[in-house]
């Protein structure tokens, strides 16, 4: 299963919420005890490679959590591309070797990211409950949906791409803000569907990303070599749900075709 992962707009949690998704997947995973080295892969393909350097770390902690007479961390695989390579052949062969294939790349513009679309599962469009962060998702749903007709057009007249609008860095002070987008973002409907999650701004992650470490990790060590699965990681739970089919999202894309798009404003 191929998970695409794509915003213009930096810091809006895309790349932690790829790391904490893939988290998740591990320990269920584990709990199941089918959790395997091909379980999941990350492709890194954004400008500012915030994944690799988090694996990175992840893998140096988890060597110094052997030399401690401690468990490894679990195996997360990352695969590095540019922003302007095509995935398409790769991301079709990583889906032959892993469970799950996250990609996180950058915007609308990007190589990467066009090429993605028409193998992805499932497009995850993170964005913060503001006007800024809105205004960026108009451009990006249109590339989308233009992908969507083009494949349609040309190779598959029934194919369908599955856009999905997730709120990140979600916390108590944006509750209105919270609200106020979803309801603007059910005039989008028609581009692509609203997720059941919202993804919380937690400020662990801050504490936990210079070990490589995920909401879902948990350490069995004593003093700094300890460390349980953080309460928050609920919501990458329920985030995997849904991508599993195992949950329904808030608000399913409208499958009507839009021929006129000037209009929609947020």
């Amino acid at each position: 299963m191929i998970i695409l992962f794509g915003n213009k707009k930096g810091g809006v949690g895309k790349s932690i919420t790829a790391i904490n998704l893939a988290g998740a997947i591990i320990a269920k995973a584990k709990r199941r005890g089918t959790l395997t080295k091909t379980t999941v892969c990350i492709v890194d393909a954004d400008t500012n490679e915030s994944v690799v350097n988090y694996i990175r770390r992840r893998e140096n902690y988890s060597q110094e959590l052997v030399k401690q007479g401690l468990d490894e961390l679990p195996f997360i695989k990352c695969e590095l591309r540019k922003p302007d390579d095509t995935l398409t052949r790769d991301l079709k062969a990583l889906d032959e070797l892993y469970d799950y294939v996250l990609v996180d790349t950058g915007g609308y513009e990007n190589r990467a990211f066009k090429s993605s679309v028409p193998v992805s599962d499932m497009i995850y469009l993170p964005f913060q409950p503001s006007q800024v962060d809105l205004e960026q998702l108009i451009p990006t749903l249109f590339v989308i949906k233009q992908i969507e007709e083009n494949v349609q057009d040309g190779v598959d007249p029934d194919f369908r791409v599955d856009p999905r609008l997730l709120l990140t860095m979600v916390d108590h002070t944006s509750r209105d803000l919270f609200q106020e987008a979803k309801r603007v973002c059910v005039q989008l409907l028609s581009y692509a569907s609203i997720s059941g999650v919202a993804i919380p701004q937690v400020k662990a992650i801050k504490k936990i990303q210079d070990k490589g470490l995920t909401l879902s990790d948990a350490v069995a060590g004593t003093g700094e070599y300890k460390y349980t699965a953080h309460a928050k990681r609920a919501q990458f739970d329920l985030l995997l749900d849904e991508i599993d089919g195992m949950r329904e999202v808030e608000y399913k894309r409208e499958t009507q075709t839009v021929s006129d798009t000037s209009d929609t404003t947020c």
